[in-house]
């Protein structure tokens, strides 16, 4: 039986717009770090824990059932994973499309939609697992 379950500091969040400037990309970050959004003061942690692996439609393509924390609010979410295994190494990709209102954090924007922190986000994975012999 596989589980996972992770733990991440919601402060190491990072804004990667390339079309915006460096000082743009911190004045959004605080935003989203800042009480109004994430409030990673009071939130510190983002947490995963699994309920279960299975797997999909086609070799080597899994689906990941797990329960995700953030902002203190709980939600279950479904991940792709793409999984390769070369040797003793496992090597496990993919993305997922999430949205701040389902974590009931409200996006915002300043000076007349000028700047603006968007509901939909990717969270993007790309991890490679070891057996130790």
């Amino acid at each position: 039986v596989w589980w996972v379950r992770m733990l991440g500091e919601a402060a190491s969040l990072t804004v990667l717009d390339p079309w915006a400037s460096a000082s743009e990309r911190q004045e959004v970050a605080d935003m989203m770090l800042g009480p109004e959004q994430l409030d990673v003061k009071h939130y510190p942690a983002i947490k995963l824990q699994s309920s279960s692996i299975v797997p999909g439609q086609q070799d080597p393509n899994w689906r990941l059932l797990a329960d995700v924390t953030l902002h203190g609010v709980t939600r279950r979410v479904e991940f792709p994973l793409d999984c390769r295994q070369t040797g003793d190494r496992l090597r496990v990709r993919g993305k997922k499309d999430l949205r701040l209102r389902d974590f009931d954090i409200r996006p915002i924007s300043k000076v007349l939609g000028a700047f603006k922190v968007k509901n939909e986000f990717v969270v993007t994975y790309d991890i490679t697992l070891e057996r130790k012999p």
